[in-house]
């Protein structure tokens, strides 16, 4: 039996398929370098979406922010003329750290050094 998604689930699937073609082809601002969105959690009343997104260069990450928390109202109105939903939740851009974090701890792996244990201990 297949699995069935809440609707939520299925909405923020859309949300996120509408806001990466937005983002990457339509809102291209320079200045903010490559923007991925990795994950888009919506509330169960639809009336926030919060947009995890990565950079490429991570020193601009404030600046994304910035520009892409300043241009929600832009994408919020880009939304509702091609996804057809009751109201259109507003848009919380964040920062997802994950993929820091896994290469710092891949790095840490890395370096780390394993000593055989001797016959003694």
């Amino acid at each position: 039996m297949p699995k069935s998604y809440k609707r939520t689930d299925r909405v923020a699937d859309r949300l996120h398929r509408e806001l990466a073609k937005l983002i990457n082809v339509e809102f291209r601002d320079k200045s903010v370098g490559f923007i991925t969105i990795s994950n888009v959690i919506l509330t169960k009343d639809f009336s926030l979406a919060t947009v995890y997104i990565t950079i490429l260069e991570d020193s601009q990450k404030d600046i994304a922010l910035q520009t892409l928390n300043d241009a929600a109202i832009f994408l919020r109105t880009k939304i509702a003329n091609n996804i057809n939903l009751r109201t259109t939740p507003k848009l919380k851009f964040v920062y997802d750290a994950t993929l820091v974090k896994s290469q710092r701890m891949d790095s840490l792996i890395d370096n780390l050094q394993i000593t055989p244990l001797s016959d003694d201990e």
